[in-house]
């Protein structure tokens, strides 16, 4: 994606121009993070954190009628990188390298596309090894801004967020997302029908120009 900065030695922070599926890449002191496509081989470690973090993530991601250890099976898992390969906006998975190998550590991706709007609704999570880094705030710009700049480019970008998980707004506020509206009990969180706000981010050349400068 030529929109990110290319260096041409890895600098702490900067991005890199995708290589064979990597959407983005940063540096930090001892240790790089990529998101990209997911692969075969990434399946262990997404399992294992998906699993580690259920308390946290089942209440959004998870399905009524059916258990969290049902979705994080090698099958979803093939599933998964096989419509990664094909999709329009597919789940990118957020990897951490600390020297020991590559371990997925987070998700971020666009759940789908509203035809009529052109908007893509904004999923993700993130647990990195290392504190006070945000790699899901740097995530999401590199996601959205592909998806702002790429091939199909997005009229908008959307995050529905439960009520009960007020987390993700001052994220979604810092990156320039603004409450739309909120939609009465149309979701479910933790299993039962939920309030949700909308969160809606226009694909402006205001949003883009901003989204390029905080990557940089």
């Amino acid at each position: 994606m030529s929109a990110l900065v290319v260096q041409n030695r890895p600098q702490v922070g900067m991005a890199k121009p995708v290589v064979r599926g990597v959407v983005a890449r940063r540096y930090e002191t001892g240790c790089s993070y990529e998101l990209r496509v997911p692969r075969r081989q990434d399946f262990g470690t997404w399992r294992a954190v998906r699993l580690a973090r259920s308390r946290l993530l089942e209440p959004t991601f998870g399905e009524v009628g059916r258990s969290w250890g049902d979705m994080n099976t090698r099958a979803v898992w093939a599933e998964r990188v096989l419509i990664g390969a094909v999709r329009r906006s597919p789940m990118y998975v957020i990897t951490e390298d600390s020297g020991a190998g590559s371990a997925v550590i987070g998700e971020m991706g666009v759940a789908g596309v509203d035809r009529l709007s052109n908007a893509g609704e904004l999923s993700g999570w993130a647990f990195p090894s290392r504190r006070g880094v945000d790699i899901a705030a740097w995530a999401t710009r590199a996601l959205i801004l592909r998806s702002f700049t790429g091939p199909n480019p997005l009229s908008w970008m959307v995050a529905p967020v439960s009520a009960n998980n007020p987390g993700p707004v001052r994220q979604l506020a810092a990156i320039g997302f603004e409450k739309e509206a909120t939609m009465r009990s149309q979701r479910r969180y933790a299993g039962v029908p939920a309030d949700h706000d909308l969160w809606v981010l226009l694909n402006s050349p205001a949003a883009v120009s901003r989204i390029r400068e905080e990557l940089a």
